[in-house]
């Protein structure tokens, strides 16, 4: 299995930068394309199954500081939102096609979006970042697995 560490480790070195660069983006509202990422967290949308492989990229960012929020945690707040206010054969039935919705909302509106290659649910996610003018920093998680020979991200 690959090392997810190093991996962890560059995207949570983005996200600080990204998020360094917010009082400056701020205070020049006319330049769009500065980033306006405020908080130091990361939302990954990615299927149960992958997360035991991701837990070494996870534990790198947040050693980072950077928070780390997933699906399982989405999942947790359904419930406790919804659990027993919704009928429990619609939300057995309906609960993945709400919380995917909910995960393309998070990543659409979110001040920096890190695709994934290959990825539909990605491409959407980026057409409509494009579209709302918000898709300057965003970066494909692909970026974040190579180094450039002066060290910067490729």
């Amino acid at each position: 299995m690959t090392d997810m560490r190093p991996l962890g480790e560059r995207l949570g070195q983005y996200i600080n930068y990204v998020v360094s660069k917010y009082q400056i983006a701020i205070s020049n509202p006319k330049n769009m394309t500065l980033p306006r990422v405020k908080n130091q967290a990361l939302y990954i949308a990615t299927p149960p199954s992958n997360m035991i492989k991701l837990q070494p990229m996870i534990n790198k960012v947040v050693d980072l500081g950077v928070k780390v929020v997933t699906g399982r945690d989405l999942g947790e707040w359904v419930q406790q939102k919804y659990g027993g206010v919704c009928d429990e054969n619609m939300m057995a039935d309906e609960v993945h096609d709400f919380t995917s919705q909910v995960e393309m909302e998070i990543c659409s509106i979110s001040g920096l979006f890190l695709s994934s290659d290959g990825s539909s649910w990605s491409e959407n996610i980026k057409m409509e970042r494009q579209a709302k003018r918000m898709h300057w920093w965003d970066r494909s998680n692909t970026q974040f697995m190579a180094r450039d020979s002066d060290g910067g991200y490729v």
